[in-house]
């Protein structure tokens, strides 16, 4: 059983890119939304993502005034450092992430 990260990260872009992001952040697919490695592998996930599984977000937050996500879930081992910056791929999307285990 792995100890557990709280996470919290906010996410700036495009109406139609954050409302995905929140879609999936809610079917437990926000990592693989980020960073898809497709059929889940345990070196895989902590090579791209940095941590062992994906993460689910069932209160995500989308304020349509100042286009921002935000999202607060747990992760296995340690945070999604390296999923992150492949979000951040998108040419409008920017995070602030925030972590405590």
């Amino acid at each position: 059983m792995p100890n557990w990260c709280n996470n919290s990260v906010e996410i700036t872009g495009s109406a139609e890119t954050l409302e995905a992001m929140a879609a999936a952040a809610k079917e437990g697919k926000l990592l693989e939304y980020f960073a898809p490695i497709g059929e889940w592998d345990y070196g895989t996930a902590v090579d791209t993502w940095g941590t062992k599984w994906d993460v689910t977000c069932d209160d995500p937050y989308f304020d349509p005034d100042t286009n921002t996500l935000t999202l607060h879930f747990d992760s296995a081992w340690g945070p999604p450092t390296e999923a992150y910056p492949k979000a951040e791929e998108a040419p409008d999307v920017r995070n602030t992430a925030y972590y405590y285990e």
